[in-house]
């Protein structure tokens, strides 16, 4: 008899990436469900921006459809959000009771152009 393999942690692992702003510019992204999957009525989607200390910098909610959660932030929002900032984006399914799992989580990232 062997012992089951155990995952090296429990827990949802959201996918680490990092978000690049340029300065100057909007910051516009598009991410969907993988495969077929949609969002149901009422998914909310949401990108928590905090400082490397943990203070809270702001929250960008997302437009999501059945098929896409879609941000589109102005410069003059995105250009205050410094480098080395960490972000998670949630997704929020109306189950009952509510859940929320983080989906993607990072740094952001300021590239020169």
């Amino acid at each position: 008899m062997t012992a089951p393999t155990l995952p090296s942690y429990l827990g949802f692992e959201a996918t680490v990436i990092p978000i690049l702003l340029y300065t100057g510019t909007t910051f516009s992204q598009t991410i969907s469900p993988s495969g077929t999957g949609v969002f149901p009525t009422g998914t909310t989607v949401q990108l928590v921006l905090t400082s490397p200390g943990g203070a809270a910098l702001g929250t960008w909610s997302a437009t999501v459809t059945p098929t896409t959660a879609t941000w589109s932030v102005a410069n003059t929002i995105a250009d205050l959000i410094p480098v080395n900032t960490r972000y998670l984006i949630t997704v929020t399914f109306l189950t009952t009771p509510v859940t929320t799992f983080p989906w993607f989580t990072g740094v952001v990232l300021r590239p020169k152009f």
